[in-house]
């Protein structure tokens, strides 16, 4: 309706310009004295329509005629935006907090962009509306899920619908209670690899203490934990790095991948496919060779439980038991939670070793806390019993109270998009189909008064990593950052990380 609206002013327009000029001679003049004056003519013309159409767009649609049009909206929005993101470089949750705080709301704000408007929700009720009350009529991007499909395939994180109620349904029984308490040793004893790890090079230190990088050890002890937990395969990560799987990982989302993942979101995966670009060629590889591995997991690991039913416990078997997904399915599943239970999680660890550093008198509490409550395993030695770990460290206020406090200042992804599937309705005000609307952690996990978060089906098996990971770094090391706190800059595309690396010093806390 809006671009046939413009199709008619600008046809009008066009008429009334050619009626006047044809007044007083000039179009016929300027045709009959020369073949380029019609072409200049004709490019003059082209220039005003889509000068018409712009000015539509941009300021007469948004500002007379959008259904969006009466939603608060933050001075300069656009500029301060660039000006945040390319030149202060600052934490996008920060941006969007001072934008929130200086602008005068009922729960939701209009971010007025050059072509489109976002609308930004503030307020928990309307949160609840989307991710409790109304959750599919907001879906995910269509760019971003088409893109997410060719690298994870229909998993939770892509489907919407029914679809996605059944495979959440399907796949809850594999992090149930009981099932998460079974798996606390395996995550124990790469904790303890982890700490053993770094142990060496700080014991070549001595007293001066040995600076590491944390990201790069997260990334790799929570490689490892997903791999053994979740797909009953052990990566071995944080001793070698040549796990076939992991290096196709590596290669399809590392670093050097970013400004793809980032064109594919924001433009079209099918965009992108047409460059003349290698990373294509290196995605499309990667990709596939994750794909091929997971499928020979699979086959493998039903192979085992046929010989022996009462297999090891981990989440593969757990949904192959259920005999609910086919192979491409399970496929999915696994890809899904490699990527999610791997990246989001070391970036919560990293962070938590970052507040602990910022927080001395926090980090003393709890290495205090870990090392009398748990001497047996203080040593790096592993557990046998699963209820035993789980039981000392859900029960340690301390390790659960940081925890939870990172989280809350860290949420690994700080803002997530969601689109209206139909015309619907947020705190009883009209929301056309196709608007987005933003929710940013981030934002209500940092205002006073304000707490929620959506529920996530592996929540519980990342807490469980997370408390054994942070209790043995606790009852070894101690640590401050080795680097300017300034140059600490969370960033990322999808999850939140230090953009700079995290720089530690770690040295061992002397036996007591």
């Amino acid at each position: 309706m809006a671009f046939l609206l413009v199709s008619i002013i600008i046809a009008l327009f066009q008429c009334l310009v050619v009626v006047r000029l044809e007044s007083y001679g000039t179009l016929s003049h300027l045709i009959m004295e020369r073949k380029t004056s019609l072409v200049s003519t004709l490019t003059k013309f082209w220039a005003l329509n889509y000068g018409i159409v712009l000015l539509y767009l941009v300021w007469l649609y948004p500002s007379f005629f959008s259904p969006l049009r009466d939603f608060p909206r933050p001075k300069w929005f656009l500029a301060r935006l660039i000006l945040s993101r390319f030149v202060l470089q600052e934490a996008q949750g920060e941006f969007i907090r001072e934008i929130v705080d200086e602008t005068h709301n009922d729960g939701i704000i209009n971010f007025r962009e050059l072509f489109t408007q976002r609308l930004l929700l503030t307020k928990t009720d309307l949160i609840a509306e989307i991710l409790v009350q109304h959750p599919y009529d907001f879906v995910k991007p269509q760019n971003v899920r088409n893109f997410m499909r060719h690298f994870l395939g229909d998993g939770l994180i892509i489907t919407e619908g029914e679809k996605h109620k059944l495979l959440r349904r399907n796949t809850d029984q594999a992090f149930g209670f009981r099932q998460i308490r079974d798996l606390y040793p395996t995550m124990w004893t790469k904790a303890s690899d982890l700490v053993n790890e770094i142990d060496n090079l700080v014991s070549k230190q001595k007293d001066k203490g040995q600076i590491i990088e944390v990201m790069e050890w997260a990334s790799k002890v929570t490689m490892d934990v997903i791999g053994i937990a979740g797909l009953g395969h052990d990566f071995n990560t944080l001793a070698t790095p040549d796990d076939p799987l992991v290096k196709s990982y590596e290669a399809a989302t590392g670093d050097h991948m970013l400004l793809y993942f980032v064109m594919s979101m924001w433009f079209s995966f099918e965009f992108v496919q047409k460059l003349p670009w290698n990373k294509n060629v290196m995605f499309k590889e990667s990709t596939s060779q994750m794909k091929n591995i997971c499928h020979r997991l699979i086959r493998q690991k039903k192979r085992a439980l046929r010989q022996n039913p009462d297999l090891q416990v981990d989440i593969l078997s757990h949904l192959i038991r259920t005999e609910k997904f086919t192979d491409d399915e399970l496929a999915d599943q696994l890809l899904t939670f490699l990527v999610a239970g791997h990246d989001t999680t070391s970036a919560s660890l990293t962070w938590t070793c970052y507040l602990l550093a910022r927080n001395p008198e926090w980090k003393e509490s709890l290495q205090n806390e870990v090392r009398s409550i748990l001497p047996k395993f203080t040593d790096g030695s592993n557990c046998d019993g699963g209820d035993d770990i789980a039981r000392l460290l859900e029960s340690l206020p301390i390790l659960n109270g940081v925890l939870n406090e990172a989280l809350r200042l860290f949420p690994t992804v700080p803002l997530t998009t969601r689109v209206a599937v139909r015309d619907t309705s947020l705190g009883g005000r009209l929301i056309p189909k196709d608007t987005e609307v933003l929710i940013s952690p981030w934002l209500v996990n940092r205002s006073p008064g304000l707490w929620g978060g959506e529920d996530c089906v592996g929540q519980n098996f990342a807490k469980a990593e997370l408390r054994c990971l942070i209790a043995a770094m606790a009852s070894r090391f101690d640590w401050k950052l080795a680097m300017d706190n300034k140059d600490v800059i969370p960033a990322g595309a999808i999850t939140i990380r230090p953009k700079n690396g995290l720089y530690l010093r770690v040295s061992r806390i002397s036996a007591q």
